[in-house]
């Protein structure tokens, strides 16, 4: 309900009358106060209602948020600056922030517009100058270079040369031609490509004994490895384990040296066959001095549920290339001494001696290198021969590394079968390990015992057979120096 005016009566002032302008003067000052009354009332009523017209101007017009908007759209900023032109001259008493905002934004995109639309022009046609200077400077250098004739040098005059000057004017020597086997490797790109992969084998039967059939059926060659593809079948009645490779069954060899490679470790259940792989290293054989597989020997171990076990001993598989391959060949050094092969594999060979090293009781020691590695790491090798018909095992204690004898284990135990080499490598940084008592000692420990750098080294060499009966035994002494 509206709200009803309330009227104050007011006290009227006694006054003398006189006459009829008295009387006038007292109702027009009664008026006077009521109306005035009246007035505060709806001052008052006025104040207590919202007021819809404050809100209404503080909004943004419609047109000044399409302006805005469209400021942001390339071409259509000029729309919009339009707008925020015909939003602003209203006077309707609204918000005029978005106008100016779009008037801004419009104005920098379209002088933007307008400045890449009369560069681009500009740079398209400096970059085609360019090219076009470019493509004539490099047909006139072309055609200078058919044009070229190579000049008549005079004959290089011919002289007498004093006899006191003669040793001054030898002719320099051709450089030396690099070796064929740093030649080839130089030339491949990976191991994959330098090995020989033309050998190959006909089917054959390894072993058929003790109801067990070992079959060598292949060989193969993957990206890094060669693959020795056999079938194993179990014709007994019991689960058998069949070893190859381990430090129990050692037998494999690659071109009559040694390899500790070829590992194997296959389950067979009764009366069933498995099909297996011994692989080979490119890397391994590389260094074994194998680019190619003559002849190849393995041996197993196998061993059933109860744990009796027996070994096939070594069993030798010959190859495509075994009649035309010399077996006394030199390549283990020839490729320790490839330059390349140092880079690739980042080592140096600091010391070679080669010859009878040690030779007793048909064992030979072949050669002797001192390697380092690219981590500092020490490592002497030493390649021996077993020129007897049986097994041998080679066992070097009592080291002794520049004049200081160290006490400790077997730190280099080998199996060598009847006629082949091996490759063995001795750790010399754990020899100095064991020493010193501590683990990986740092650069300041191994100068104050003196192993810093190495110049002497020594050991007891000790020769068994197969019944661990001694065979021979002897001192080496080698200088690193």
């Amino acid at each position: 309900m509206p709200k009803q005016e309330t009227l104050t009566r007011v006290p009227k002032k006694r006054v003398v009358p006189s006459g009829n302008t008295s009387k006038n003067t007292g109702a027009s000052n009664v008026r006077k106060t009521v109306s005035a009354e009246q007035t505060n009332n709806a001052e008052q009523t006025n104040d207590s209602q919202p007021d819809s017209d404050s809100e209404y101007y503080d909004r943004f017009s419609p047109m000044s948020i399409v302006a805005f908007i469209l400021s942001f759209f390339g071409c259509l900023g000029i729309v919009g600056v339009i707008l925020g032109i015909i939003d602003l001259t209203k006077k309707d008493g609204r918000k005029r922030g978005l106008s100016i905002a779009a008037i801004i934004l419009g104005g920098i995109i379209i002088i933007s517009s307008v400045g890449v639309g009369i560069l681009a022009p500009q740079f398209i046609k400096y970059v085609e100058k360019q090219r076009e200077a470019q493509d004539a400077f490099e047909s006139e250098y072309y055609e200078d270079q058919l044009q070229y004739e190579e000049p008549d040098y005079p004959e290089e005059a011919e002289y007498d040369v004093p006899e006191d000057m003669a040793e001054f004017a030898e002719a320099e020597e051709e450089p030396e031609e690099p070796a064929e086997s740093e030649d080839k490797y130089s030339a491949a790109e990976n191991l994959f490509e330098l090995f020989n992969k033309e050998a190959q084998i006909e089917e054959t039967v390894l072993y058929d004994e003790n109801d067990v059939r070992i079959i060598a059926d292949s060989l193969s060659y993957g990206n890094d490895d060669a693959e020795l593809n056999l079938t194993i079948e179990n014709n007994s009645d019991r689960k058998l384990t069949i070893l190859a490779g381990t430090l129990a069954y050692d037998f494999n060899a690659v071109n009559r040296v040694m390899a500790h490679d070829g590992h194997l470790s296959a389950e067979v259940e009764p009366g069933q066959s498995a099909e297996e792989k011994m692989t080979f290293s490119y890397t391994n054989l590389y260094f074994l001095g194998a680019l190619e597989i003559a002849e190849l020997q393995v041996g197993f171990g196998i061993t059933d549920e109860e744990y009796n076990n027996f070994d096939t001993g070594p069993i030798t598989i010959r190859t495509s290339l075994a009649d035309s391959y010399d077996f006394d060949n030199r390549d283990y050094i020839s490729n320790l001494k490839n330059p390349f092969a140092k880079m690739d594999y980042e080592y140096k060979l600091e010391h070679l001696n080669e010859g009878d090293i040690y030779n007793s009781d048909g064992v030979r020691i072949l050669s002797e290198g001192y390697v380092i590695n690219s981590e500092g790491h020490r490592a002497l090798a030493l390649e021996i021969k077993n020129d007897l018909d049986k097994d041998i095992y080679v066992h070097a204690t009592d080291w002794s590394l520049n004049g200081e004898f160290i006490y400790g284990p077997v730190f280099l135990n080998e199996h060598i079968t009847a006629g082949n080499r091996t490759i063995a490598v001795a750790d010399l940084d754990s020899l100095i390990e064991t020493a010193l008592g501590l683990d990986e000692p740092t650069e300041e420990e191994l100068r104050e015992r003196g192993f810093d750098e190495l110049d002497s080294v020594s050991m007891t060499i000790e020769v068994y057979d197969g019944k661990l009966r001694e065979i021979s035994e002897g001192t080496l002494d080698f200088s690193l120096e």
